[in-house]
């Protein structure tokens, strides 16, 4: 008696193997479609570093021009990856957009500034009417990208 061989594709006890074979068919048709979308995003195949745009991690200087200048650099070039490296980086408003990760390092931190002055306004963002006059945090997010706000 020959030995019997193992099938190629292993099918589960109580499923048909044509079933089996239309389930397999079907996430291969769709595989494709999600790795593309995936890719489309673009998001952290760029990486941005705040320090090479002047950031210093002191812990005292401020830091949100530089950091808001990375991000927009970043989002000039279709997204990526803003990295933020060890250090206390002290910093007011920042705008960040879409197709933008931001990536702190171990031991980096994001410090709000104690100057009114560095932060934005909820108007600043087209909010309006009660509250519209509140500042916001060290981080507001849009969904446009800084080439179209320039």
């Amino acid at each position: 008696m020959k030995p019997r061989k193992k099938p190629l594709l292993p099918v589960p006890g109580n499923v048909s193997r044509m079933k089996y074979l239309l389930l397999i068919a079907v996430i291969l048709a769709i595989s494709p479609g999600v790795k593309a979308q995936n890719h489309a995003t673009g998001i952290a195949e760029r990486v941005f570093n705040v320090s090479d745009y002047g950031a210093i991690g002191d812990g005292a200087t401020l830091n949100a021009i530089a950091i808001q200048n990375t991000i927009d650099d970043c989002s000039k070039h279709g997204g990526g990856k803003v990295v933020v490296p060890q250090g206390n980086f002290v910093t007011g408003s920042v705008r960040i957009f879409s197709n933008i990760n931001l990536y702190l390092e171990a031991g980096a931190v994001l410090t709000g500034s104690l100057g009114d002055k560095d932060y934005l306004y909820q108007k600043d963002f087209g909010f309006s009417g009660l509250g519209a006059g509140a500042k916001i945090g060290i981080l507001a997010t849009c969904k446009r990208s800084a080439a179209a706000s320039q």
